[in-house]
């Protein structure tokens, strides 16, 4: 049993190698997260719902909050779906043709709802360079340098990139923070999740 890189809600992250060799992120949904998922959706409706009936909301104002809620809880659980939308970011920022943005490559042909396999992509946590900077930890500002991590070039492609996906794309990253974005090689910004 591997220990998970890191884990989120949802899904334990493992790192793996594939049968030919390649290195890549397996993201496993926990079990009975779909259980838990439906009973917060369960207790949120039921907690709205008595609101409208003490009048705090007028009776129907929550109606959409509670749709959009459940939509949301229930994307989460589909992996297919989250790989679909990360292929189709990819695919996007590689057609901007700046380069120094992308997000992993998604293995379609291996994931499912329950499993999410992508390329690995090294680096460094964003959070980890912001801390590195903030603090002044000169281990992880001279790996950086070493990898030619650039903290200014950094702040200003995610700029960028934050004004393209809001501009002049379909597709944008919803969760850019630290903990969603990996720093490589020549200040390259991975945007996963």
């Amino acid at each position: 049993d591997p220990e998970p890189i890191y884990s989120i809600s949802v899904a334990c992250v493992y790192q793996a190698i594939l049968h030919n060799g390649e290195k890549v992120i397996v993201k496993v949904r926990r079990p009975g997260i779909g259980e838990q998922f439906m009973s917060d959706i369960e207790a949120f409706d039921w907690l709205l719902s008595f609101a409208e009936f003490l009048t705090i909301f007028r009776p129907g104002f929550t109606q959409e909050m509670r749709v959009e809620f459940r939509k949301l809880l229930l994307e989460e659980l589909d992996f297919v779906e989250e790989a679909r939308r990360q292929d189709a970011f990819r695919r996007a920022a590689a057609a901007s043709r700046m380069g120094f943005f992308s997000a992993p490559r998604i293995n379609l042909g291996l994931t499912t709802e329950e499993v999410m396999i992508n390329e690995f992509a090294s680096g460094l946590w964003l959070w980890e360079l912001l801390a590195a900077v903030e603090n002044g930890n000169e281990d992880v500002l001279a790996r950086a340098k070493e990898m030619n991590i650039n903290p200014e070039l950094v702040a200003k492609r995610l700029l960028w990139v934050n004004n393209w996906s809001w501009g002049e794309n379909l597709f944008f990253h919803a969760d850019p923070n630290p903990d969603n974005v990996i720093v490589g090689q020549d200040s390259t910004l991975y945007f996963i999740n």
